[in-house]
């Protein structure tokens, strides 16, 4: 036996030995039974209650051949948030054009935290310098919000 319950193959061994543990090999699972049951097949292994689950960015699910993806579309936000930034070259003010690159700058951070309240305040300025910019529709459709 090791350090922390692991056990190595000769604790394998001894534990069999003892008769404190059944150890059945049955087309490619490995059962053990003693203080549980542990089943895990080597070409499936699916953990009952994460099938079809759904979970937010944050979460890690490690395993083999493990491929996971973040939804948002990044090539749609890059374009947008770029093609608001240009429109807002075009301002003619030199006063408000410093504003809104100000509010632009806050509100791909605010998507950058998923901050929709903060997003919903700097719509309302950006949409008063911009008015009709298709820019400002697409980045506020990120958020789930319509202008």
């Amino acid at each position: 036996m090791t350090a922390r319950g692991i056990v190595d193959s000769e604790g394998i061994k001894q534990l069999v030995e003892a008769g404190k543990v059944n150890i059945n090999i049955v087309e490619k699972y490995i059962v053990v039974n003693g203080s549980g049951s542990v089943k895990m097949n080597e070409d499936r292994r699916n953990i009952n209650g994460f099938n079809n689950a759904k979970f937010g960015d944050n979460a890690i699910i490690q395993g083999d051949s493990n491929v996971q993806t973040n939804n948002k579309n990044q090539e749609v936000a890059t374009k947008a948030f770029a093609d608001l930034f240009l429109e807002i070259n075009h301002v003619q003010d030199e006063a408000k054009k410093q504003q809104a690159q100000f509010f632009a700058e806050q509100l791909e951070e605010a998507y950058k935290n998923e901050d929709k309240p903060k997003a919903e305040k700097v719509l309302g300025f950006l949409q008063s310098i911009l008015t009709n910019a298709a820019s400002l529709a697409t980045v506020a459709t990120l958020f789930g919000i319509t202008l």
